[in-house]
């Protein structure tokens, strides 16, 4: 197959594009730090209408993983990779082992996972290709699997956070949250729209 790497860096940013036409492969990885361990973040397999939008978003969600990474205290950098989902047919299973040639290419880095458009089954396939993965199904007691429920539950834990400071009104929304500090800590509060008039 034939594998298009190409590496630069751009306003502190290394910044790596792929293509391998052969299985319509064609994204960027940013690597925004790696500062404190290998850039780490997630692999989001999406739509884009241009390359500029897939690098504009890429860019803008590795420097995201900077900060998440640093402020949960792990040793990890913060990184991301986008990949463009082609339209019509395509296999996926291809897709994703020349994904992995790209990351065994780079070599430790930037080690992905799984992100929106990507499932543990995709991961599984690029770790096929490469050590340089997270995000695969669980296993026998260990870590893994879809993250995507703790996300959520990270979003609603911190709406009942702000929720427990007292009354607050979302004007854009036009909702209002009331929680107690302690009903924020059971059941995370109640958040409620305003009836109609």
């Amino acid at each position: 197959m034939t594998l298009q790497l190409s590496r630069m860096e751009e306003d502190g940013q290394l910044i790596f594009r792929f293509e391998n036409p052969d299985c319509d492969l064609s994204g960027v990885i940013v690597v925004d730090s790696l500062a404190l361990g290998p850039a780490t973040g997630g692999c989001r397999f999406w739509h884009y209408d241009d390359a500029a939008a897939m690098l504009s978003d890429a860019r803008r969600l590795a420097r995201g993983m900077s900060y998440k990474n640093a402020m949960a205290g792990l040793p990890l950098g913060g990184g991301k990779s986008v990949i463009r989902r082609p339209d019509g047919a395509f296999d996926r299973a291809a897709l994703f082992r020349a994904f992995g040639r790209v990351l065994e290419e780079i070599g430790g880095d930037y080690l992905a996972a799984e992100d929106v458009g990507t499932t543990p089954r995709d991961m599984e396939v690029v770790r096929s290709q490469t050590p340089f993965v997270f995000g695969l199904p669980a296993d026998a007691g260990q870590a893994g699997g879809d993250p995507s429920p703790w996300t959520a539950l990270g979003v609603f834990l911190s709406i009942a956070h702000v929720c427990a400071r007292g009354a607050v009104r979302f004007r854009r929304a036009g909702s209002r949250c009331r929680a107690s500090a302690a009903s924020a800590r059971t059941s995370a509060g109640a958040c409620t729209r305003p009836a109609p008039r």
